[in-house]
């Protein structure tokens, strides 16, 4: 669990001594590209049918309202829409 949740798990009165938690983190090398040469990486694009010129965002976990599920939505649909102006969070 994250911090957020063990946060809210304290407020709730549960006792500290019966939560764990981990920060959450990423090991940055294991999503770097970098790692394979460019015709690996047009492998799986050719693979999955993404175009060489192709931004491709990920995310690994889970996603809720807190997390800004709403910024990503509109910042998809400008990129979709061909703008090139940034969601903002407000």
């Amino acid at each position: 669990m994250s911090e957020a949740l063990r946060d809210e798990l304290f407020a709730r009165g549960v006792e500290p001594e019966r939560v764990v938690w981990h920060p959450n983190g990423v090991g940055p090398s294991a999503f770097d590209p970098d790692r394979f040469d460019a015709a690996e990486r047009n492998a799986l694009r050719d693979r999955y049918g993404i175009p060489y010129d192709a931004t491709l965002v990920t995310f690994v976990g889970t996603f809720g309202q807190w997390h800004g599920v709403d910024v990503l939505a509109r910042t998809i649909r400008r990129e979709a829409d061909g703008r090139e102006k940034p969601a903002s969070a407000s």
